[in-house]
């Protein structure tokens, strides 16, 4: 239908594509996690990969380097770190309510996870001699299963945003229940290792994925083991956004529209593109810090 006003053909708004805006405070706090991930891996890579050509260089490399052993194991960073994987795979959940096709965002990123294990195993092999780098169940396999559990979720009740919060939660609630009082205090066999994809306390992680790895049901290993109570699995926290989207956005608009300014725009630029910095960044991570010691720590070794 099209509506005439002066003589002037004007189409009737409600024939027209909704416009499609981004929740810019969603991008800005995937923004930050991603830049509190990058320099949590920069600080971590100076030490595990380059730590020794670092200190046997002395001086204020060797400083340097003796920061980032003493950053590794400093409890605040697991708590951090836990904090952001918290913020991370609530928004996961949360997004499942602002993708045009959820099947293939999920695609996406199981792909990218895929292009990792095969990255990580080559190396492993190649550089580092099978000791632990490849990634077989890392953070963007578990985002990959749980958004699809989510997405799930969502469709099952697409307009009813209650229902779906109650279900979501829980069965997230649920999930940490079992979690906390049946998975963990169980011992559980080595084998098969890969059932650490569900539980770190199934099968045996550092076997099957020596570099990194996020179960589905699992939590920040080290706070689990200590704050047994806090361990809330990665799967639940994804069901958390899915149930909390519809409560903060049933109208899929900004709640904060008159601070969407130029200040945030490079934070929520990343993290309008966190699944590629996430592919990349390791890479150019280790290869700028390569640099950084052949050149100017250890001239002529570049630490691999």
């Amino acid at each position: 239908m099209t509506i005439f006003v002066d003589g002037v053909a004007i189409p009737d708004s409600r024939l027209l594509p909704p416009v499609r805006r981004r929740i810019w405070e969603l991008d800005f706090l995937r923004g930050i996690c991603v830049l509190l991930m990058i320099l949590d891996h920069t600080l971590f890579d100076i030490w595990y990969i380059f730590g020794d050509n670092w200190v046997s260089a002395g001086g204020a490399a060797k400083t340097i380097a003796v920061l980032c052993q003493q950053y590794c194991y400093w409890e605040l960073r697991y708590w951090v770190q836990d904090i952001v994987l918290w913020i991370f795979c609530t928004l996961t959940g949360m997004s499942v309510a602002f993708s045009r096709n959820n099947p293939i965002r999920i695609f996406k990123i199981a792909a990218c996870a895929v292009v990792i294990t095969a990255a990580t195993t080559t190396l492993e092999a190649l550089v580092f001699g099978g000791e632990g780098f490849a990634v077989r169940f890392g953070v963007l396999h578990m985002l990959a299963v749980c958004a699809a559990f989510g997405a799930l979720v969502y469709a099952a009740f697409p307009d009813r945003p209650y229902v779906r919060t109650a279900v979501a939660w829980g069965l997230a609630f649920g999930l940490y229940l079992v979690n906390w009082l049946v998975i963990r205090p169980t011992a559980y066999p080595t084998t098969p290792v890969w059932n650490c994809i569900l539980s770190e306390k199934m099968g045996d992680m550092y076997a099957f994925t020596p570099g990194d790895g996020f179960p589905i049901l699992g939590s920040n290993v080290y706070l689990a083991d200590k704050y047994p109570a806090v361990c809330f699995p990665y799967l639940s926290r994804v069901l958390f956004g899915v149930g909390l989207v519809g409560l903060l956005y049933p109208a899929k608009r900004s709640l904060l529209p008159r601070l969407d300014r130029g200040w945030q725009r490079p934070v929520s630029f990343v993290g309008r593109h966190t699944l590629w910095v996430v592919v990349i960044h390791q890479v150019i991570i280790a290869a700028l810090l390569a640099l950084i010691t052949g050149w100017f720590v250890t001239p002529g070794n570049y630490g691999f």
